[in-house]
C-alpha cells in the first residue's frame, strides 16, 4: 500500500517540480519511518516501540533536513546571523522612485523573491498573514522585495495587487546589495533589527519565531 501511495504521488512531482524539490525529502523521511516502524513491529511485535521508532526517525530526519536547507540555501545553519549591519542603499518604490533602506526604530521583515519563482507565489498568502497579523503594530514593518534579472518582467507591483496582496512591493535591481545580503535563493525572508542590522535570513516559520521572541 505504501509502495502504491508513492508511485501515485509520481505525476505530481514531476509536474510540480519545484515543489518536489522542497517536499520531497519530507516524504522519504515520513516513508522511512513508517516502513521501518513496521517492520520492526513485525518482528517484535511491539506497538509502542514501533511507534517510538517512527517518531524518532521523524524527528531526526526533519532536523537533518531543516539543517541541510539552510545550510544549501540561506548559508546559515538556523538562520540565526551574527547582527550584521547594513550599509544605506537605494531601493525603487511603487512609483518607480529611489528610496533609501531606512527602518530604524523598527523590527523589519522583508520577503525576497523573484517573477519566475513559483514557490515565491505559493509563500505570498503566509506573509500576507504575517503582514495582516502585525499591521497596527508600530514596531513591525514587513515589506516585498521583487529581485528582477531581467529588463522585459512584468511590473511586480502589478502582479502582486493583481493577486489581491496588499503589503508593500520595492524593487531591488543593485546586484552587489544582492551579494551583500547574499540573496542567492528564492524565497527567502530576511529580519533587521531596530538598528537595521540583518539578524536572519531565512524561510517564513523561522521568521515567526524571530519576530514572537524580539517583540
Amino acid at each position: 500500500m505504501l509502495l502504491g501511495i508513492a508511485i501515485l504521488q509520481v505525476p505530481i512531482r514531476i509536474i510540480d517540480l519545484n515543489g518536489t524539490l522542497w517536499s520531497l525529502p519530507d516524504f522519504i523521511v515520513h516513508l522511512l519511518g513508517i516502513i521501518g516502524g513496521y517492520e520492526y513491529y513485525r518482528r517484535k511485535g511491539s506497538i509502542k516501540y514501533a511507534v517510538i521508532y517512527i517518531i524518532a526517525v521523524y524527528c531526526i530526519g526533519a532536523t537533518s533536513i531543516f539543517i541541510t536547507s539552510n545550510i544549501i540555501n540561506y548559508h546559515t545553519l538556523f538562520g540565526l546571523i551574527t547582527s550584521t549591519p547594513v550599509t544605506d542603499f537605494t531601493m525603487k518604490n511603487n512609483k518607480g522612485e529611489d528610496v533609501s533602506f531606512q527602518f530604524r526604530g523598527k523590527i523589519l521583515v522583508v520577503d525576497c523573491w523573484y517573477e519566475k519563482c513559483g514557490v515565491c507565489f505559493r509563500e505570498f498568502p503566509n506573509f500576507q498573514k504575517i503582514c495582516n497579523r502585525y499591521l497596527s503594530n508600530k514596531d513591525v514593518e514587513c515589506i516585498s522585495m521583487n529581485i528582477p534579472y531581467s529588463k522585459d518582467e512584468d511590473d511586480p507591483r502589478q502582479m502582486i495587487r493583481k493577486n489581491g496582496y496588499t503589503f508593500p512591493v520595492f524593487v531591488l535591481p543593485d546586484k552587489d546589495v544582492r551579494k551583500r545580503l547574499n540573496i542567492d535563493r528564492f524565497p527567502v525572508i530576511l529580519v533587521f533589527n531596530r538598528a537595521s542590522e540583518l539578524i536572519y535570513r531565512g524561510n517564513l516559520e523561522g521568521a515567526k519565531l524571530i519576530l514572537k521572541y524580539c517583540i
